[in-house]
């Protein structure tokens, strides 16, 4: 993360700092997949959010403002403190690229000539 002022820098690799957003990451990206909502869905219900803004909050590379945050507690219906509750266990690597829809047909395999 860019930091907007030099003598600010050391704010912005801070340990409470990382673990704050990492925990929101965490939290949200729980929330969501329970809920079964894309990351459009989801950031359509929170006050209109871009999807870009919304992944960089699950991804934990923003630095969220308080509006950010009260969007976010609308969209899920939740209170703040259930957001940056602490996480019992990191989430599992997401795989690369979009997921496959249920129904798609399989993709060919390559001719092995």
């Amino acid at each position: 993360m860019r930091a907007k002022y030099k003598d600010r820098a050391p704010q912005y690799t801070s340990p409470r700092y990382t673990e704050i957003l990492a925990r929101l990451a965490a939290n949200v990206r729980r929330v969501r997949e329970e809920r079964g909502w894309t990351q459009e869905d989801t950031a359509a219900r929170c006050g209109g959010m871009s999807t870009y803004l919304y992944q960089l909050v699950e991804t934990g590379t923003t630095n969220p403002t308080a509006t950010t945050l009260a969007r976010l507690c609308d969209g899920f219906d939740l209170d703040v403190v259930a957001l940056l509750a602490p996480v019992s266990a990191p989430l599992a690597a997401r795989t690369g690229g979009r997921p496959r829809r249920a129904n798609a047909p399989a993709k060919p395999e390559p001719n092995a000539e």
